[in-house]
């Protein structure tokens, strides 16, 4: 089993003062028995090392973070525009994964725009944010598409006030994937999971 942390936008100090402090303890008791094999940091980070180093400090494996549209403005301006991961599953099939902000998707978070992105560069699983609104979607060419939202609830033109964040599982002997989204909704943490196969380099809702 490979876990993968997922976070994004946290737009400190511009937008959020700091790390959700319930989130914070959730990570702190999830990575308490198994630090995650990978964190993905989808940018707007904005100017905050300690941020980074937090997350960072949680991946076992690797640790990629990409640029987002606020960090060339204030911060993080080294990391990549685009990033990706390859999770080799069972009889030698690949699991690509593509990583991005989504600042150049327009309008904001638009499926088939990101989709087209995902064919471009050929991988199943495309890993997006810019809009702060965490989603689990599947298109209909079998191409996942998963935003993590805005760790912090930080305010954005699509959403805002809801800290997020999200937790992929990979089985890779029966190439199955659970994806878990936490939200913090009320102070109290709302956990969202759905399940889907990988079958010919497609996904499939299991």
């Amino acid at each position: 089993m490979i876990d993968i942390l997922i976070i994004g936008d946290t737009h400190i100090p511009k937008r959020a003062i700091g790390l959700s402090p319930l989130l914070i303890k959730e990570l702190n008791t999830l990575s308490a028995k198994k630090l995650f094999d990978f964190v993905i940091f989808t940018g707007d980070v904005v100017k905050s090392p300690e941020t980074i180093r937090f997350f960072k400090n949680l991946a076992k494996k690797k640790f990629l973070i990409v640029q987002g549209n606020m960090d060339y403005y204030y911060g993080n301006i080294e990391a990549p525009l685009y990033d990706s991961l390859s999770i080799t599953l069972k009889n030698d099939s690949y699991l690509n994964i593509g990583i991005t902000h989504g600042a150049e998707i327009h309008p904001r978070g638009d499926k088939d725009e990101l989709t087209k992105i995902a064919k471009e560069n050929n991988v199943n699983l495309l890993i997006f944010a810019h809009t702060h609104l965490a989603e689990i979607f599947l298109s209909s060419d079998g191409i996942l598409l998963l935003n993590p939202g805005s760790f912090t609830g930080a305010w954005s033109f699509v959403a805002s006030r809801t800290p997020s964040f999200i937790i992929i599982k990979v089985d890779i002997e029966e190439s199955e994937i659970k994806v878990i989204l936490y939200e913090l909704k009320n102070d109290r943490i709302i956990k969202t999971i759905e399940s889907f196969y990988f079958k010919n380099q497609q996904f499939l809702k299991s």
